[in-house]
């Protein structure tokens, strides 16, 4: 499943917005929203919430304060070894990782998911981080 994310940014009474938009195939499947929105804001979200990405471009597009832009992933290190769920050799990793260009990290980053629901319903014992980026696991 591949997650993309969005801010959508407005204007609401003099005062400039921002809403995050986590989107999976297309379909929301997170939506943040400052705390301190007004009464008249929360209304109009929860009578449209933009549930699919095409909704959200309809909405900026009616719009003249509306912007939607896509924020780029982690590709950090960091971001995959906080996925992965640590362990050992962490150095070993990381050069691995460094090796990647950012294709094969998304690749990597989106498959750990999948990976981690293999483990829970296999019994199989989870690789060493390494060993799943050199053996490119994503890819099988």
């Amino acid at each position: 499943m591949t997650k993309e994310r969005y801010l959508l940014t407005f204007a609401h009474r003099g005062r400039d917005y921002v809403v995050s938009l986590v989107y999976a195939n297309g379909l929301l499947v997170r939506f943040e929203a400052p705390a301190d929105m007004d009464e008249i804001l929360l209304r109009w979200f929860h009578n449209n919430l933009p549930y699919r990405i095409e909704r959200a471009r309809e909405i900026v597009n009616k719009s003249a304060t509306a912007k939607l832009e896509v924020v780029a992933p982690d590709l950090s290190f960091e971001a995959f070894w906080e996925g992965y769920g640590k362990g050992y050799h962490k150095q070993r990793a990381a050069k691995l990782w460094e090796q990647l260009d950012d294709y094969q990290r998304t690749r990597a980053l989106a498959h750990l998911p999948k990976y981690h629901y293999h483990l829970k319903t296999t019994n199989v014992n989870k690789a060493l981080a390494a060993t799943y980026l050199k053996e490119r696991y994503w890819v099988q």
